[in-house]
């Protein structure tokens, strides 16, 4: 699959994940991912809550353990195929 099929190449700055690269695409998944397991912090399976989104550039840097992308900030029509508990935690 061609990368502009699933956006630029993007690089993690710091954290558990340090210098790894994602297709953007991929990558928002995993964070989409972790909200779907109703992670609320940053180690084990919700790292991916971990990186702050560059404002510009590629570039997603470690927010020092703070969740970044807290699950109120989704929109419930992606997690309404995952049930209540999932989004009863998006209130």
């Amino acid at each position: 699959m061609a990368a502009g099929n699933r956006g630029p190449v993007i690089r993690l700055q710091g954290g558990v994940q340090d210098r790894w690269e994602y297709y953007e695409q991929d990558f928002l998944d995993c964070i989409l991912a972790a909200q779907r397991m109703g992670r609320t912090t940053t180690d084990g399976p919700g790292w991916p809550l971990g990186y702050e989104r560059p404002i510009s550039g590629l570039i997603w840097t470690w927010a020092g353990g703070r969740n970044c992308h807290p699950i109120a900030d989704v929109d419930p029509e992606l997690l309404e195929p995952y049930g209540d508990a999932v989004l009863a935690n998006a209130s």
